[in-house]
């Protein structure tokens, strides 16, 4: 979001304050109030299955971590890792002997010689989905 966004915003909310005799916004009440918006848990939920339907995933592609730890992906949208098999998430969290793992921040996958977020792919679907509602 822009300044100008959020300038906006701040003299509305005020202009609509003052006019019901509200206390007036502050910047940082916005702010906080936008931020927790357009938290995580706001956002469409996209399963990790939807990449490889989509085809940006391929089964058999390796995924890594940023450990240089790897995970195969499957046709079904689950990664294997030696005996661990699963969620991103649950892989994730078995590789590092962790009790949860963000799989979305964990895994990258390579593209042109790059080192790419997996969670891009995610973001990618997710502005295409609000291009097209419904």
């Amino acid at each position: 979001i822009s300044v100008g966004v959020v300038l906006t915003f701040c003299s509305f909310f005020n202009l609509l304050a003052s006019a019901e005799a509200l206390p007036p916004f502050t910047l940082t009440t916005l702010l906080d109030n936008l931020s927790s918006f357009c938290s995580s848990k706001n956002l469409p939920r996209v399963a990790f299955g939807q990449l490889v339907e989509r085809g940006m995933l391929r089964p058999g592609e390796v995924l890594t971590s940023p450990r240089g730890k790897e995970a195969k992906v499957r046709a079904d949208g689950t990664l294997v890792s030696g005996e661990a098999a699963g969620s991103i998430h649950q892989v994730g969290a078995v590789l590092e002997n962790a009790p949860s793992c963000n799989g979305w921040s964990y895994w990258n996958f390579r593209r042109d010689g790059k080192t790419v977020s997996i969670d891009l792919l995610r973001q990618q679907i997710r502005s295409e989905m609000r291009q097209r509602p419904n």
